[in-house]
């Protein structure tokens, strides 16, 4: 008897349902949020297939914002930089890149055009 309550105290597996079972359903709620995003994909990819126009235009917009948000942050981190040559080098960075974002948000659909023959 003292054997078998010694093999049962040094089982690592005893006593871990309860972990199990908390896994178990954090799977099946992730599971059902996975689904919902997943269809919501699949439709938004059905819509992006049927108006590609649009699409290409959305996908620039998109685009715009993040390089226009990008040089808002590059001409930010040129404040810290080490020297002043450094610094003059990253704020000019920062402003040809929010130049470039603020060219795609002002002319979306030559640049989408342009976006669509590349890819």
């Amino acid at each position: 008897m003292e054997m078998e309550a010694g093999i049962l105290m040094k089982n690592p597996l005893i006593g871990k349902e309860d972990i199990m079972n908390d896994f178990a359903e954090a799977a099946r709620a992730g599971g059902k949020s996975m689904t919902f995003f997943g269809v919501i994909a699949i439709i938004l990819g059905m819509l992006a297939m049927m108006m590609p126009g649009l699409t290409g235009v959305s996908v620039v917009y998109l685009l715009g914002v993040i390089v226009l948000g990008a040089g808002i942050v590059r001409m930010i981190w040129a404040f810290q930089a080490g020297s002043l040559g450094k610094g003059m080098l990253m704020f000019a960075i920062g402003l040809l890149t929010l130049l470039a974002g603020l060219s795609l948000l002002a002319n979306p659909l030559p640049q989408a055009r342009q976006f669509v023959l590349i890819y």
